[in-house]
């Protein structure tokens, strides 16, 4: 179970803790903590109770800072070499996807994509997005079809610890395509693939300063992030904390989504022992958690 402790995210007032179930595609702990967090600053959990009953309200703020503690080291940032769920979550608060799941978790929705058309609609073969205009990496870079399609065959394409492209995707083969004058990137194979699209909401789109970072060096992108999403990186120390900073004017994501709600800075404290997370989560160290287990009582009480 996911644990909110002692703020109220909308509001940063003091607040009764509250478990937080498991989002509505049943991710794995690691990738369900921290979409938990970013749901909630991003305003769809309610101003006091469970997250997820409701919007904040208008014109309230998030806490400067919110702190998730987590027992899950992914060990690297680079997802795309070791696709797993902690090493997405880690991901998520500084990439974007093209696609994101409604706040219920039953419908997809525009995120970096404005539009798609799959073909088939029921088992895509090929699927066109178009991109919105004005997102922006975090360096200033426009994200244009090309990055996307830059990001995308380094996935597809470098050797990997952890393979996740059929898990998101599919067989393949996969043939991959842009056009800047029309905004649009496409991919194609010659498997359909009923869930295609949905691969698309855990494909954070790596900037191209990332993608240079890691040319010159191939671990680059295992210490650090280089996205367009609602938070830079500031820095990662293993088996202790990642840590990201808001980004000002991040306006492009999801419905729902607003830069004014949440936390100024996000810190993923990494807890080893559950035991001690819990107590963190009492003591106030700790915002939010999954804690499972013998702890679950004493945080209930």
């Amino acid at each position: 179970m996911v644990w909110r402790a002692n703020q109220q995210l909308t509001q940063g007032s003091m607040a009764k803790r509250s478990t937080v179930p498991h989002g509505a595609k049943a991710l794995p702990i690691g990738a369900a903590l921290l979409i938990a967090v970013a749901l909630a600053a991003c305003g769809s959990g309610s101003s006091g109770g469970t997250s997820g009953s409701g919007g904040s309200p208008s014109g309230k703020h998030a806490p400067a800072s919110l702190v998730v503690g987590t027992t899950s080291d992914p060990g690297t940032l680079d997802w795309q070499v070791r696709a797993s769920s902690t090493t997405y979550a880690a991901g998520s608060p500084a990439y974007d996807d093209l696609v994101a799941f409604n706040e219920a978790g039953n419908k997809i929705v525009p995120y970096v994509a404005k539009s798609w058309v799959a073909t088939p609609a029921a088992t895509p073969k090929k699927i066109v997005f178009t991109l919105k205009s004005g997102v922006t990496c975090s360096d200033g870079t426009p994200v244009t079809p090309r990055v996307v399609y830059n990001s995308m065959q380094r996935f597809l394409t470098v050797p990997k610890l952890q393979n996740g492209v059929n898990n998101l995707f599919g067989a393949g083969p996969f043939k991959l395509s842009y056009s800047n004058s029309a905004d649009t990137f496409t991919i194609s194979s010659k498997a359909p693939f009923a869930t295609m699209l949905q691969g698309f909401t855990q494909a954070g789109i790596i900037c191209p300063a990332g993608l240079k970072a890691v040319a010159k060096n191939k671990t680059a992108l295992q210490t650090a992030q280089y996205g367009s999403g609602p938070y830079t990186f500031v820095s990662y120390t293993p088996g202790q904390s990642i840590v990201w900073k808001k980004r000002a004017g991040w306006n492009w994501g999801p419905p729902g989504a607003d830069i004014k709600t949440m936390p100024d800075s996000l810190t993923w404290k990494i807890v080893p022992d559950e035991t001690t997370l819990a107590q963190e989560i009492l003591t106030g160290q700790v915002n939010m958690a999954s804690v499972s287990g013998p702890d679950v009582p004493r945080l209930a009480s």
